[in-house]
């Protein structure tokens, strides 16, 4: 992403990001888009919203405030009603021209008619299994995953994700005792690696920012959407 795209992009809506408290914003229809890599032919979204089961439970209100383009990724893990979830913010989704990815199963992707996969650390370590491949592939879905590290990244782009959700960007509420990457590393982590980099950890009104000049594709949180830092 050039530094021009993120100053035009604060030029115009972050006065109403901090009236709002929200970093919901246009964004997508201002930043830079990249085209996805591997079996994507979708545009690569630069706004990224998680669910949490504690912080942002409900999600359906926040993902009203999304801007058309942006990603909406499903985790809600160990929720009973992880199915009636993932159908019901799909349809959601398609009605708001959202993209949606649902996070570590790809058997409920399919079922639920998600846009494409978010693997968390653990599964983006082990890569995809061949079945899963092959749904992306006839999808043409999007495939993310999580990244901590250097280390990471490379295994994000060796497993053919479009993206990384590189983290924690800045201080969180969830991860009090991580240090964070801060800008400077973040920019030299970006320039280090092919694949495109979403930051995640700490991105709000107050921060966002920050990341100016990065070379991020785009940003990725809960605090977005929750009184809550992310």
């Amino acid at each position: 992403m050039e530094s021009g795209d993120w100053g035009h992009f604060l030029k115009d809506h972050l006065s109403e990001i901090y009236e709002m408290h929200l970093t919901l914003t246009s964004a997508s229809h201002n930043l830079k888009r990249g085209i996805s890599r591997d079996n994507s032919q979708s545009p690569l979204p630069t706004v990224f919203l998680m669910s949490d089961d504690d912080r942002l439970p409900k999600p359906s209100a926040a993902l009203s405030k999304l801007p058309r383009g942006s990603c909406f990724i499903l985790r809600h893990y160990n929720d009973p009603e992880r199915f009636q979830i993932a159908k019901l913010l799909s349809a959601l989704c398609r009605r708001r021209q959202i993209s949606i990815l649902v996070g570590g199963n790809w058997r409920l992707a399919a079922r639920v008619g998600a846009h494409g996969l978010h693997l968390p650390g653990h599964m983006a370590r082990i890569g995809l299994e061949p079945a899963a491949r092959l749904w992306l592939k006839r999808r043409k879905g999007l495939l993310t995953a999580a990244a901590h590290s250097p280390q990471e990244l490379r295994q994000a782009y060796k497993i053919g994700a479009s993206a990384a959700l590189l983290s924690p960007v800045f201080g969180t509420l969830s991860h009090p005792h991580r240090r964070p990457l801060g800008p400077v590393r973040l920019a030299a982590m970006v320039r280090s690696t092919p694949i495109s980099v979403i930051a995640l950890g700490g991105v709000n009104s107050k921060t966002l920012n920050a990341l100016r000049g990065t070379g991020c594709h785009g940003y990725a949180g809960i605090g977005f959407a929750s009184e809550n830092q992310s």
